[in-house]
Protein backbone atom coordinates (compact mmCIF):
# COMPACT_ATOMS: atom_id res chain seq x y z
CA UNK A 1 0.00 0.00 0.00
CA UNK A 2 1.01 3.63 -0.63
CA UNK A 3 0.04 6.18 0.93
CA UNK A 4 0.93 9.93 1.40
CA UNK A 5 2.21 11.26 4.97
CA UNK A 6 2.75 14.67 6.37
CA UNK A 7 3.79 16.19 9.40
CA UNK A 8 1.27 17.58 12.05
CA UNK A 9 1.14 19.14 15.90
CA UNK A 10 0.03 18.07 18.84
CA UNK A 11 0.14 19.88 22.25
CA UNK A 12 1.03 17.89 24.61
CA UNK A 13 4.43 19.08 25.77
CA UNK A 14 7.16 16.05 24.97
CA UNK A 15 8.55 15.79 28.39
CA UNK A 16 4.98 16.25 29.74
CA UNK A 17 4.48 12.83 28.16
CA UNK A 18 5.45 12.09 31.79
CA UNK A 19 2.02 12.27 33.80
CA UNK A 20 0.67 14.13 36.52
CA UNK A 21 -1.44 11.47 37.19
CA UNK A 22 -4.15 12.18 39.41
CA UNK A 23 -2.76 13.41 43.03
CA UNK A 24 -3.73 13.12 46.64
CA UNK A 25 -5.63 16.96 46.85
CA UNK A 26 -7.12 18.70 50.03
CA UNK A 27 -9.32 20.56 48.00
CA UNK A 28 -8.87 23.15 44.84
CA UNK A 29 -7.22 22.47 41.58
CA UNK A 30 -5.51 18.85 40.08
CA UNK A 31 -5.07 17.88 36.46
CA UNK A 32 -4.76 14.20 35.09
CA UNK A 33 -2.24 13.97 31.79
CA UNK A 34 -2.63 10.16 31.05
CA UNK A 35 -4.04 7.04 33.27
CA UNK A 36 -2.05 6.60 36.34
CA UNK A 37 -4.66 5.67 38.81
CA UNK A 38 -4.39 6.09 42.98
CA UNK A 39 -6.36 5.86 45.80
CA UNK A 40 -7.98 9.25 46.67
CA UNK A 41 -7.41 10.33 50.42
CA UNK A 42 -11.76 11.79 49.99
CA UNK A 43 -11.68 12.38 53.76
CA UNK A 44 -8.73 15.55 53.86
CA UNK A 45 -11.01 16.87 51.24
CA UNK A 46 -13.88 18.42 53.63
CA UNK A 47 -13.99 18.14 57.59
CA UNK A 48 -17.77 17.46 57.28
CA UNK A 49 -19.31 14.07 56.99
CA UNK A 50 -20.77 14.31 53.89
CA UNK A 51 -19.67 12.81 50.55
CA UNK A 52 -16.52 15.28 49.32
CA UNK A 53 -17.43 16.28 45.98
CA UNK A 54 -14.88 16.18 42.67
CA UNK A 55 -15.86 17.82 39.56
CA UNK A 56 -13.74 16.58 36.48
CA UNK A 57 -13.13 18.67 33.32
CA UNK A 58 -12.73 16.11 30.42
CA UNK A 59 -13.40 13.12 29.26
CA UNK A 60 -10.41 11.35 27.90
CA UNK A 61 -8.94 9.03 28.76
CA UNK A 62 -7.25 11.22 31.38
CA UNK A 63 -10.78 12.43 32.76
CA UNK A 64 -12.66 9.21 32.54
CA UNK A 65 -10.10 7.74 35.24
CA UNK A 66 -9.41 10.32 37.01
CA UNK A 67 -13.74 10.13 37.56
CA UNK A 68 -13.61 5.85 37.90
CA UNK A 69 -10.80 6.67 40.38
CA UNK A 70 -12.63 9.19 42.75
CA UNK A 71 -16.25 8.07 42.51
CA UNK A 72 -14.46 4.42 43.46
CA UNK A 73 -12.54 6.02 46.47
CA UNK A 74 -16.41 7.36 47.75
CA UNK A 75 -16.37 10.57 45.74
CA UNK A 76 -19.43 12.38 44.49
CA UNK A 77 -17.91 12.71 40.79
CA UNK A 78 -19.19 15.01 38.10
CA UNK A 79 -17.77 14.95 34.40
CA UNK A 80 -18.25 17.71 32.45
CA UNK A 81 -17.99 17.14 28.69
CA UNK A 82 -18.15 20.36 25.82
CA UNK A 83 -18.86 17.60 23.02
CA UNK A 84 -21.96 15.48 22.81
CA UNK A 85 -19.83 12.83 22.88
CA UNK A 86 -17.28 11.70 25.60
CA UNK A 87 -13.41 10.33 24.22
CA UNK A 88 -11.94 13.70 22.82
CA UNK A 89 -8.68 13.29 21.42
CA UNK A 90 -8.08 9.69 23.41
CA UNK A 91 -10.74 8.20 20.98
CA UNK A 92 -8.55 9.04 17.78
CA UNK A 93 -5.41 7.62 19.21
CA UNK A 94 -4.46 4.30 17.20
CA UNK A 95 -1.31 2.95 18.44
CA UNK A 96 -1.51 1.82 22.14
CA UNK A 97 -0.14 2.55 25.34
CA UNK A 98 3.16 2.35 26.86
CA UNK A 99 4.22 0.28 29.91
CA UNK A 100 7.71 -1.25 31.40
CA UNK A 101 7.61 -4.59 29.25
CA UNK A 102 8.73 -6.75 31.90
CA UNK A 103 8.63 -9.74 30.07
CA UNK A 104 11.06 -8.77 27.72
CA UNK A 105 13.57 -7.81 30.60
CA UNK A 106 12.40 -4.35 30.52
CA UNK A 107 12.71 -1.56 33.91
CA UNK A 108 11.83 1.21 34.67
CA UNK A 109 15.05 2.78 34.86
CA UNK A 110 15.55 1.76 31.21
CA UNK A 111 12.11 3.39 30.66
CA UNK A 112 13.17 6.72 32.39
CA UNK A 113 16.22 6.48 30.17
CA UNK A 114 14.55 6.29 27.21
CA UNK A 115 12.27 9.02 28.10
CA UNK A 116 14.84 11.12 29.10
CA UNK A 117 17.10 10.93 26.06
CA UNK A 118 13.34 11.81 23.89
CA UNK A 119 13.00 14.29 26.19
CA UNK A 120 16.24 15.63 26.10
CA UNK A 121 16.61 16.11 29.57
CA UNK A 122 14.40 18.48 30.72
CA UNK A 123 11.83 15.89 31.71
CA UNK A 124 10.34 16.60 35.33
CA UNK A 125 12.10 13.59 37.36
CA UNK A 126 9.80 13.07 39.60
CA UNK A 127 6.81 12.52 37.13
CA UNK A 128 9.02 10.45 34.57
CA UNK A 129 9.55 8.65 37.95
CA UNK A 130 6.04 8.33 38.35
CA UNK A 131 5.03 7.73 34.95
CA UNK A 132 7.67 4.64 34.59
CA UNK A 133 6.80 3.05 38.25
CA UNK A 134 2.89 3.07 37.62
CA UNK A 135 2.98 2.32 33.78
CA UNK A 136 2.35 -1.98 35.07
CA UNK A 137 -0.62 -0.37 37.22
CA UNK A 138 -1.93 1.57 34.62
CA UNK A 139 -1.95 -1.52 32.29
CA UNK A 140 -3.13 -3.36 35.21
CA UNK A 141 -6.29 -0.87 35.50
CA UNK A 142 -7.11 -0.86 32.21
CA UNK A 143 -7.04 -5.00 31.59
CA UNK A 144 -9.31 -5.33 34.61
CA UNK A 145 -12.09 -2.87 33.18
CA UNK A 146 -11.58 -4.41 29.81
CA UNK A 147 -12.54 -8.15 31.55
CA UNK A 148 -15.06 -6.60 33.25
CA UNK A 149 -16.84 -5.16 30.35
CA UNK A 150 -16.47 -8.20 28.56
CA UNK A 151 -17.75 -10.23 31.46
CA UNK A 152 -21.23 -8.20 31.96
CA UNK A 153 -22.15 -8.13 28.11
CA UNK A 154 -21.03 -11.87 27.18
CA UNK A 155 -17.91 -10.65 24.55
CA UNK A 156 -14.55 -12.11 23.81
CA UNK A 157 -11.82 -9.49 26.09
CA UNK A 158 -10.09 -7.01 24.21
CA UNK A 159 -6.45 -7.37 25.80
CA UNK A 160 -3.66 -5.28 25.11
CA UNK A 161 -0.92 -8.23 24.72
CA UNK A 162 1.03 -6.82 21.25
CA UNK A 163 3.61 -4.95 22.28
CA UNK A 164 5.74 -3.09 19.65
CA UNK A 165 8.50 -1.18 19.49
CA UNK A 166 7.58 2.56 18.74
CA UNK A 167 9.73 5.88 17.95
CA UNK A 168 12.79 6.45 20.93
CA UNK A 169 11.98 3.18 22.57
CA UNK A 170 15.20 0.77 22.96
CA UNK A 171 12.54 -2.08 23.33
CA UNK A 172 9.06 -2.71 22.63
CA UNK A 173 6.64 -1.74 25.70
CA UNK A 174 3.95 0.23 23.40
CA UNK A 175 0.92 -2.19 24.48
CA UNK A 176 -2.49 -2.70 21.78
CA UNK A 177 -5.11 -4.91 20.65
CA UNK A 178 -4.25 -7.51 18.22
CA UNK A 179 -6.23 -7.16 14.67
CA UNK A 180 -9.23 -8.74 14.56
CA UNK A 181 -9.18 -12.80 14.73
CA UNK A 182 -12.43 -12.48 11.97
CA UNK A 183 -11.54 -9.72 9.85
CA UNK A 184 -8.10 -8.83 10.66
CA UNK A 185 -8.80 -5.24 10.71
CA UNK A 186 -7.09 -2.85 13.46
CA UNK A 187 -8.75 -3.05 16.87
CA UNK A 188 -9.10 1.09 17.30
CA UNK A 189 -7.60 1.38 20.71
CA UNK A 190 -8.12 4.44 21.80
CA UNK A 191 -12.24 4.33 20.84
CA UNK A 192 -12.06 0.64 22.22
CA UNK A 193 -10.52 2.44 25.97
CA UNK A 194 -12.65 5.08 26.47
CA UNK A 195 -15.94 3.35 25.17
CA UNK A 196 -15.11 0.68 27.89
CA UNK A 197 -14.42 3.43 30.73
CA UNK A 198 -17.29 5.12 29.84
CA UNK A 199 -19.73 2.31 30.06
CA UNK A 200 -18.47 1.69 33.57
CA UNK A 201 -18.33 4.96 34.76
CA UNK A 202 -21.93 5.47 33.52
CA UNK A 203 -22.71 2.22 36.13
CA UNK A 204 -20.98 4.01 39.42
CA UNK A 205 -24.19 5.51 40.87
CA UNK A 206 -22.27 8.24 42.59
CA UNK A 207 -20.73 9.37 38.89
CA UNK A 208 -22.50 11.78 36.65
CA UNK A 209 -21.63 12.42 32.95
CA UNK A 210 -22.81 15.74 31.55
CA UNK A 211 -21.93 16.08 28.30
CA UNK A 212 -22.71 19.32 25.72
CA UNK A 213 -21.52 21.11 28.86
CA UNK A 214 -18.55 23.80 28.10
CA UNK A 215 -16.70 25.45 31.47
CA UNK A 216 -15.74 28.91 30.87
CA UNK A 217 -14.22 29.61 34.57
CA UNK A 218 -13.11 28.57 37.71
CA UNK A 219 -14.90 29.68 40.76
CA UNK A 220 -12.21 30.63 43.79
CA UNK A 221 -12.23 31.73 47.37
CA UNK A 222 -11.99 35.79 48.07
CA UNK A 223 -8.27 35.50 48.20
CA UNK A 224 -7.90 32.90 45.03
CA UNK A 225 -6.10 30.64 47.24
CA UNK A 226 -8.41 27.63 46.50
CA UNK A 227 -11.15 26.48 43.53
CA UNK A 228 -14.49 26.29 44.82
CA UNK A 229 -16.51 25.04 41.94
CA UNK A 230 -16.56 25.75 38.32
CA UNK A 231 -18.81 28.15 36.08
CA UNK A 232 -20.67 26.30 32.99
CA UNK A 233 -23.09 26.33 30.40
CA UNK A 234 -24.57 23.94 27.83
CA UNK A 235 -22.99 24.48 24.50
CA UNK A 236 -26.20 24.14 22.98
CA UNK A 237 -27.12 27.83 24.29
CA UNK A 238 -24.38 29.01 22.01
CA UNK A 239 -26.60 28.16 18.97
CA UNK A 240 -30.00 29.50 20.15
CA UNK A 241 -28.62 32.48 22.05
CA UNK A 242 -28.46 35.88 19.96
CA UNK A 243 -25.74 37.25 22.13
CA UNK A 244 -23.85 36.24 24.91
CA UNK A 245 -25.59 37.69 27.49
CA UNK A 246 -28.26 35.67 27.07
CA UNK A 247 -25.94 32.29 27.48
CA UNK A 248 -27.59 30.97 30.68
CA UNK A 249 -24.22 30.09 33.10
CA UNK A 250 -24.44 27.71 36.05
CA UNK A 251 -22.30 27.76 38.66
CA UNK A 252 -21.13 24.14 39.96
CA UNK A 253 -19.69 23.67 43.50
CA UNK A 254 -16.51 21.42 43.59
CA UNK A 255 -14.54 20.05 46.97
CA UNK A 256 -11.50 19.37 43.71
CA UNK A 257 -11.54 20.33 40.51
CA UNK A 258 -9.58 18.25 38.11
CA UNK A 259 -8.49 19.49 34.88
CA UNK A 260 -8.17 16.71 31.78
CA UNK A 261 -9.19 19.13 29.04
CA UNK A 262 -6.54 18.15 26.93
CA UNK A 263 -4.06 20.22 24.56
CA UNK A 264 -4.39 23.37 22.68
CA UNK A 265 -2.89 22.10 18.50
CA UNK A 266 -6.53 23.03 17.01
CA UNK A 267 -6.23 26.93 18.45
CA UNK A 268 -3.77 28.82 16.59
CA UNK A 269 -4.08 31.65 18.56
CA UNK A 270 -2.62 29.66 21.23
CA UNK A 271 0.13 28.02 18.83
CA UNK A 272 1.45 31.52 17.67
CA UNK A 273 1.37 32.66 21.22
CA UNK A 274 3.58 29.73 22.31
CA UNK A 275 4.79 27.95 19.83
CA UNK A 276 4.68 29.52 16.75
CA UNK A 277 7.24 27.82 14.16
CA UNK A 278 4.13 24.83 13.98
CA UNK A 279 1.47 27.42 13.87
CA UNK A 280 0.61 26.72 10.28
CA UNK A 281 1.49 23.20 10.53
CA UNK A 282 -1.99 21.25 10.63
CA UNK A 283 -2.84 18.75 13.52
CA UNK A 284 -4.84 15.00 14.16
CA UNK A 285 -6.48 16.58 16.86
CA UNK A 286 -10.07 17.50 16.96
CA UNK A 287 -11.54 20.75 16.78
CA UNK A 288 -12.54 20.72 20.52
CA UNK A 289 -8.54 20.73 21.34
CA UNK A 290 -8.58 24.88 22.14
CA UNK A 291 -6.97 24.58 24.89
CA UNK A 292 -10.10 25.48 27.27
CA UNK A 293 -8.46 24.28 30.72
CA UNK A 294 -5.46 26.18 30.09
CA UNK A 295 -7.50 29.70 29.40
CA UNK A 296 -9.56 28.97 32.43
CA UNK A 297 -6.92 28.10 34.67
CA UNK A 298 -4.07 30.74 33.77
CA UNK A 299 -7.85 32.89 34.45
CA UNK A 300 -6.90 32.89 38.45
CA UNK A 301 -3.48 32.75 38.03
CA UNK A 302 -2.68 29.21 37.99
CA UNK A 303 0.68 28.78 36.87
CA UNK A 304 2.05 27.26 33.76
CA UNK A 305 5.03 25.92 32.62
CA UNK A 306 6.53 23.88 29.14
CA UNK A 307 4.19 25.18 27.20
CA UNK A 308 6.88 26.19 24.64
CA UNK A 309 7.35 22.26 24.07
CA UNK A 310 4.60 21.17 21.59
CA UNK A 311 5.32 17.73 19.96
CA UNK A 312 4.90 17.59 16.12
CA UNK A 313 4.10 13.85 15.35
CA UNK A 314 5.70 13.26 12.15
CA UNK A 315 3.11 11.36 10.32
CA UNK A 316 -0.05 12.21 8.97
CA UNK A 317 -2.62 11.08 5.95
CA UNK A 318 -2.82 13.75 3.31
CA UNK A 319 -5.84 14.08 1.47
CA UNK A 320 -5.13 14.63 -2.66
CA UNK A 321 -7.75 16.56 -2.94
CA UNK A 322 -8.16 18.59 0.37
CA UNK A 323 -4.39 18.96 0.89
CA UNK A 324 -4.23 22.22 2.77
CA UNK A 325 -6.61 20.87 5.42
CA UNK A 326 -6.32 22.13 8.98
CA UNK A 327 -7.55 18.66 10.36
CA UNK A 328 -5.59 16.04 9.27
CA UNK A 329 -5.89 11.61 9.69
CA UNK A 330 -3.25 10.42 11.77
CA UNK A 331 -0.90 7.91 10.00
CA UNK A 332 -0.05 6.01 13.31
CA UNK A 333 3.17 5.67 14.97
CA UNK A 334 2.23 2.16 14.76
CA UNK A 335 2.45 1.97 11.09
CA UNK A 336 6.10 2.40 11.15
CA UNK A 337 6.66 0.50 14.38
CA UNK A 338 5.07 -2.60 12.48
CA UNK A 339 7.29 -2.20 9.35
CA UNK A 340 6.10 0.85 7.25
CA UNK A 341 8.99 2.95 5.30
CA UNK A 342 8.82 6.57 4.58
CA UNK A 343 10.29 7.13 0.98
CA UNK A 344 10.86 10.64 -0.38
CA UNK A 345 9.17 11.78 -3.43
CA UNK A 346 11.62 13.33 -4.97
CA UNK A 347 14.60 10.55 -4.84
CA UNK A 348 11.97 7.16 -4.48
CA UNK A 349 14.40 6.14 -1.66
CA UNK A 350 14.33 5.93 2.24
CA UNK A 351 15.79 8.91 4.04
CA UNK A 352 15.80 7.96 7.88
CA UNK A 353 15.01 5.13 10.42
CA UNK A 354 11.08 5.23 11.26
CA UNK A 355 11.97 4.62 14.97
CA UNK A 356 13.78 7.41 15.94
CA UNK A 357 12.38 9.78 18.38
CA UNK A 358 9.36 12.33 17.21
CA UNK A 359 11.60 15.48 17.00
CA UNK A 360 14.37 13.59 15.20
CA UNK A 361 12.18 11.94 12.65
CA UNK A 362 10.15 15.07 12.28
CA UNK A 363 13.44 17.10 11.82
CA UNK A 364 14.62 14.48 8.79
CA UNK A 365 11.82 15.04 7.17
CA UNK A 366 10.94 18.18 6.70
CA UNK A 367 14.92 18.10 5.35
CA UNK A 368 14.06 15.24 3.04
CA UNK A 369 10.80 15.19 1.89
CA UNK A 370 9.45 18.05 -0.64
CA UNK A 371 7.54 21.05 0.69
CA UNK A 372 3.30 21.23 0.42
CA UNK A 373 4.04 24.35 -1.92
CA UNK A 374 6.65 22.52 -4.18
CA UNK A 375 4.48 19.07 -4.47
CA UNK A 376 1.25 20.75 -5.25
CA UNK A 377 3.41 22.38 -8.05
CA UNK A 378 4.75 19.32 -9.24
CA UNK A 379 1.45 17.71 -9.15
CA UNK A 380 -0.40 20.50 -11.05
CA UNK A 381 2.23 21.43 -13.32
CA UNK A 382 0.06 20.68 -16.34
CA UNK A 383 -3.42 21.06 -14.85
CA UNK A 384 -5.12 24.31 -14.90
CA UNK A 385 -4.80 24.73 -11.07
CA UNK A 386 -1.26 25.19 -11.48
CA UNK A 387 -1.67 29.21 -11.52
CA UNK A 388 -3.82 28.96 -8.16
CA UNK A 389 -1.29 26.87 -6.79
CA UNK A 390 1.79 28.93 -7.48
CA UNK A 391 -0.23 31.92 -5.91
CA UNK A 392 -1.10 30.38 -3.12
CA UNK A 393 2.28 29.02 -2.53
CA UNK A 394 4.11 32.37 -3.06
CA UNK A 395 1.74 34.07 -0.76
CA UNK A 396 2.61 31.40 2.03
CA UNK A 397 5.72 31.40 1.50
CA UNK A 398 6.25 34.87 3.21
CA UNK A 399 5.17 32.86 6.67
CA UNK A 400 8.40 32.28 9.02
CA UNK A 401 6.32 29.12 10.47
CA UNK A 402 7.31 25.72 9.42
CA UNK A 403 5.43 24.31 6.42
CA UNK A 404 4.29 21.18 6.14
CA UNK A 405 6.42 18.29 4.14
CA UNK A 406 5.38 15.62 1.90
CA UNK A 407 6.64 12.13 1.78
CA UNK A 408 5.58 8.39 0.72
CA UNK A 409 5.11 5.37 3.13
CA UNK A 410 5.47 2.04 1.81
CA UNK A 411 3.46 -1.41 4.12
CA UNK A 412 4.67 -4.54 2.94
CA UNK A 413 2.26 -7.38 3.47
CA UNK A 414 3.61 -8.32 6.56
CA UNK A 415 3.21 -4.85 7.67
CA UNK A 416 -0.51 -4.81 7.05
CA UNK A 417 -0.88 -8.08 8.39
CA UNK A 418 0.94 -6.70 11.59
CA UNK A 419 -1.31 -3.86 12.12
CA UNK A 420 -4.40 -4.98 10.61
CA UNK A 421 -5.62 -5.17 7.23
CA UNK A 422 -7.29 -2.12 5.41
CA UNK A 423 -4.38 0.32 6.96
Amino acid sequence: MDTKSKLHVDSRPRQRAVPTAIRHFRGGLASASTVVPQRMDVTSVCETKRKPKVVVIGSGLAGLTAAITAAESSADVLLLEKNDKLGGNSAKATSGINSVNAKEGDTPERFIEDTKKAGHQVNDPGLLELLAEKSTDALHFLHDRLVSDASESGGTVNELSNAIRGGGHSIARTFRFPPDSETGRPVPVGWTLVSTLERHLRKLPNAQIMSGMEVTGLVTNKDQQKVTGVKAHRTSDDTKASDSASVKVESIDADAVILASGGFAASEGLLHRYAPKFAQLPTTNGAWATGDGLEIATGVGVATRDLVHVQVHPTGFLHPSRPRERSVFLAPEALRACGGVLISPTSGKRFANELLPRDKLASAIFTHAQPLRAWLSARDRDSENDKENKESSDSSSKEESQEMAVAGMLLSEKTVEAFGHNA
